[in-house]
Order: C-alpha cells, then sequence, then structure tokens
C-alpha cells in the first residue's frame, strides 16, 4: 500500500497531500468564523505560463467546498504582489480563475509566482478574470461566495487577461499533457515550481522523490 507524503512549510501554512490532494492551511485559523468582505478583491496578476492537462484516472478537488472529481484542467503560472501570499497567521487571500478555486501548488513568496492547478470549469480560464479575492480557507468556498467574489472582482475592473498575454502563456506551455493520474500531476506541477520558482526548487524535490514503501 502506498505511503501518503506529508510536508511541512514555514510559518502559517501547511501543504499536506491527503489522499492525493494538496491542501493549504492556516494553523492559526482553523475553524474560525470567516470574516466580512473587508479587503477587495485585487488584479495584480500576470499570466505567464498555461498547460492543458488530461487525467485518466480523476481525483477529487479539495479546494472548495463543493468540488467536483477532475479529470482535465490546467497548469497555470501567475507572476502576483508577494505581499498576497507572505506567509502569516490567519486567512489568506484565494485565489479564483473565473468560477474556479486554483489550487496552488507552491509558496510565491518572496518570489512572486504561483504555480497552480485549475480544474476545468464552465468557463474557459483565458476568458475569465483572474484575481486574489478577499481572505478565506478555500475549502470554505462554495459556488455561492465564488459568484460574490466574482462580482466585487468585475466592479472593480478586473477583467480577463489580454490576450497577447494567453497566447504567450500557451506558447510557453506547449502541447497539452496526458497523465496517469494526481500523483503525476503533482511531479508535473513540481518541475515547474523547479524550473520557474527556483528559491522554491528543494522543496519541489521532495514530491519527486520516490514514495517509501
Amino acid at each position: 500500500m502506498q505511503r501518503q507524503r506529508r510536508f511541512v512549510l514555514p510559518a502559517a501554512l501547511v501543504l499536506a497531500l491527503t489522499g492525493g490532494a494538496v491542501a493549504w492551511r492556516s494553523v492559526a485559523q482553523e475553524g474560525a468564523t470567516p470574516p466580512a468582505h473587508a479587503q477587495a478583491p485585487t488584479a495584480s496578476l500576470d499570466v505567464v505560463y498555461a498547460r492543458a492537462f488530461r487525467l485518466a484516472a480523476p481525483y477529487h478537488h479539495t479546494w472548495r467546498a463543493d468540488g467536483a472529481d477532475v479529470l482535465t484542467g490546467t497548469l497555470l503560472i501567475v507572476d502576483l504582489d508577494p505581499e498576497l501570499v507572505l506567509p502569516m497567521d490567519g486567512l489568506q487571500p484565494v485565489l479564483y480563475v473565473g468560477d474556479q478555486v486554483a489550487e496552488r501548488v507552491n509558496h510565491g513568496y518572496p518570489s512572486g509566482r504561483v504555480v497552480t492547478i485549475v480544474p476545468d470549469s464552465a468557463q474557459d480560464w483565458s476568458s475569465a478574470p483572474i484575481f486574489m479575492g478577499t481572505p478565506e480557507l478555500p475549502e470554505r468556498v462554495d459556488a455561492a461566495r465564488i459568484a460574490d467574489e466574482r462580482a466585487l472582482a468585475v466592479a472593480a475592473g478586473i477583467r480577463a487577461p489580454l490576450a497577447t498575454r494567453v497566447d504567450q502563456a500557451r506558447r510557453a506551455g506547449g502541447e497539452p499533457l496526458r497523465l496517469a493520474d494526481r500523483s503525476a500531476l503533482e511531479r508535473e506541477a513540481a518541475r515547474l515550481v523547479i524550473e520557474y520558482v527556483p528559491d522554491e526548487a528543494e522543496w519541489a524535490q521532495s514530491l519527486l522523490a520516490p514514495v517509501v514503501r
């Protein structure tokens, strides 16, 4: 039987591989009452890489309360203000791609570059606003909360990425990936961290290490 890996990141965030799913946690705020929407969404993001993927075996999207099984999606890399992902005790802004919660694979601090996994949703990512929403635990976010966050983003003037940036990101990503399962997807994401976020390469190498049985 295959053992699960578990990795602990610095400060108040924990990256846990539980049942084949990566999940960020705020140590101090687990179970806390969500705050009011006191912070407006921000669009200080730039898309630098995009590669579609298809899996032979699905996994469950745990980065939202009403997540579904995932067979297809996009590996997306964004640049953002590092202060938005500053490790801290407390809730952090959630990364949204249109009507979906993006799964953050790496910290993104201090580089300001985040590798994400975005499951396919009702809207293609390239025509959707990509933004950091108000602070929350991703696993407490549902469709209603996403609609509220997106409405705030649209009201703030946040729009989909420029077509030129989308084209550049897709060229950087290349042809769609066909992978066996979630583990293979995690390994591909780890390779992207090593290539695009070298200051987190040592941690990402641990995802590529053979699983101890």
